[in-house]
């Protein structure tokens, strides 16, 4: 279809895009609320997914539906208590060769451990791939985003204890009704317009972030199996690290090499260390070459090429927080605009 040579068309468009985009801006200026709200509305789609899905596997067996119900949460609490047990075991194990390395040998700093990585590198014509001046800048560089992610994390755990609860609630109860306030708000001529908007974005996103999951629990998974077959301390917890931080495109797989590294390293195991790389390299090589190309394009219709333009420019805008939501933010725009455009043509002819 040609475009519209309509220059109020486009005036209104321009403004839809500057309205949007100063709603997206706010959002990543209280960067750690928004992540918490996204946080609790993963978890009610997710919740309502595997609702829906045990519905329908319990459907063909008979019984009350109490019974259904109370199977359908015990199962729940089981595996989500099996989990919960199982890293934190990991984390106690890591915790005590932690203490008991502590007491026997002298702490290793950061910038230590990275020369210590120097005989597994290669070398560039007899010079070591770590310099002394190399691993400090990095430890210093590694101390301060490590202090920073600690403190994001801390301020989202502590407020989803709240947030997540409500975002649930008015999910699963007031869903209706504050989709029928959205459509009583909108103009009777543009009431369709929006509800396909809103249905399609729904989609998209849903697509997006069930397949980011599934691409995240598979490459942890892989993840898991590897640094348990290499001896690595903590290997369950490390894993776990691994398919979170895979869901980061990109950046992810590579920041998810560092802690098993650096705590094979301050343990006294450098061939663990060497172990991890190669592990976090083939989930990686696993991930781009058959789940993303396979996978990830039945459910997100987004060229290859179009989506690292898209994560570069969101990195260089806002950092981790862009990369992540950068896809995301894209797919918003594009149904918005589109669904705004072929209504403007309605109303003011091609």
């Amino acid at each position: 279809m040609p475009l519209s040579t309509n220059t109020q068309l486009w005036k209104i468009l321009l403004v839809i895009f500057i309205a949007l985009s100063a709603i997206f801006s706010l959002c990543f200026y209280f960067k750690n609320i928004f992540i918490t709200l996204v946080i609790g509305i993963t978890i009610a789609l997710i919740t309502e997914k595997f609702i829906e899905g045990y519905a329908h596997g319990t459907a063909k067996y008979r019984g009350a539906k109490w019974r259904k119900r109370f199977y359908g949460y015990a199962t729940s609490f089981f595996w989500f208590g099996a989990i919960i047990f199982l890293v934190w075991n990991s984390i106690s194990n890591l915790s005590d060769t932690f203490d008991k390395y502590s007491t026997t040998k002298q702490t290793i700093s950061i910038s230590e451990s990275l020369l210590k990585l120097n005989p597994y590198l290669p070398s560039i014509g007899g010079t070591k791939l770590i310099s002394k001046d190399t691993a400090l800048a990095a430890q210093h560089y590694l101390n301060t985003q490590f202090n920073t992610l600690l403190s994001d994390i801390s301020f989202i755990a502590f407020n989803s204890l709240f947030v997540v609860p409500i975002v649930l609630y008015m999910y699963f109860r007031k869903k209706d009704k504050l989709s029928e306030a959205l459509m009583s708000s909108v103009p009777h001529r543009f009431a369709e317009a929006t509800r396909r908007a809103v249905r399609d974005i729904g989609k998209q996103l849903g697509d997006f972030f069930s397949a980011k999951i599934i691409q995240s629990v598979i490459v942890g998974a892989i993840a898991c199996l590897g640094f348990f077959i290499a001896g690595v301390q903590g290997w369950l917890v490390f894993g776990v690290i691994v398919g979170i931080l895979n869901i980061i495109p990109y950046v992810g797989p590579l920041v998810s090499i560092l802690p098993p590294v650096f705590s094979s390293i301050i343990l006294g195991d450098p061939l663990a260390a060497y172990y991890s790389i190669i592990v976090v390299l083939v989930a990686a090589i696993i991930d781009n070459v058959y789940i993303v190309p396979f996978m990830i394009p039945s459910k997100v219709s987004v060229d290859p090429l179009l989506s690292i333009i898209l994560v570069l420019i969101g990195g260089e805008l806002f950092g981790l927080t862009g990369i992540l939501f950068a896809i995301p933010i894209y797919l918003i725009y594009k149904v918005v605009l589109k669904e705004s455009y072929e209504e403007l043509a309605k109303l003011y002819g091609k």
